[in-house]
């Protein structure tokens, strides 16, 4: 019996085909909206629009690891324990393409740029409940940020097994949500970031 051809499908097996070769955000709101509605769950933690200005969104940057935060991963078990800042961070200085693209979006030269990973960055519901709105590396399954093709967390010794691949010098390329952090206090050139990272590979 011939195959059938993806046109002559029923029209659940061609959304499904299609969801599968979605990647993040493939389907989801607009950045600014999706930043406006996802709340810091610390004590007195606002919204991430507050302080993150969005420039662009699925932007991919490369170059080279100029310096890591190192966090401690056993500091948070759980979104409901999210007291303090529990992003993971690293800066990299951009290679020549990156340079380009990125000082066009930001309409300033920029050689290095700031990337961070949340923990959850989830909106609250009204019945008290919450619900993912980007990857963070604390969340688990489609929600984890991508690390080298699989998600960076699945039990914490290999999250931090991964993490410890990001060293300085290593070659990496970052993607996510490119935004300028206005809580930094400093010139735009230093406050732009990738943040929230969607996925990271080490070459």
């Amino acid at each position: 019996m011939k195959s059938r051809r993806r046109a002559d499908l029923p029209f659940a097996a061609c959304a499904f085909l299609l969801l599968m070769s979605c990647t993040y955000p493939c389907g989801q709101p607009p950045l600014r909206e999706r930043l406006a509605r996802s709340l810091d769950p610390r004590p007195g933690g606002s919204f991430l629009l507050s302080r993150l200005n969005p420039i662009a969104d699925n932007i991919t940057v490369a170059g080279n690891i100029a310096s890591v935060d190192t966090p401690s991963l056993s500091a948070l078990d759980s979104y409901d324990n999210f007291v303090s800042d529990q992003d993971m961070t690293f800066t990299i200085e951009l290679d020549a393409d990156s340079k380009v693209k990125i000082s066009k979006l930001v309409g300033q030269e920029i050689a290095s740029i700031h990337c961070e990973s949340v923990p959850f960055a989830r909106e609250r519901l009204a019945d008290g409940t919450h619900s993912p709105l980007f990857p963070g590396w604390r969340e688990m399954a489609k929600w984890s940020i991508v690390f080298n093709k699989v998600p960076f967390w699945t039990i914490r010794e290999e999250a931090k097994q991964r993490w410890a691949e990001l060293r300085t010098g290593k070659t990496v390329r970052v993607r996510g949500a490119l935004v300028v952090d206005t809580a930094t206090g400093l010139p735009v050139a230093k406050s732009v970031e990738i943040h929230p990272i969607y996925e990271i590979a080490v070459h």
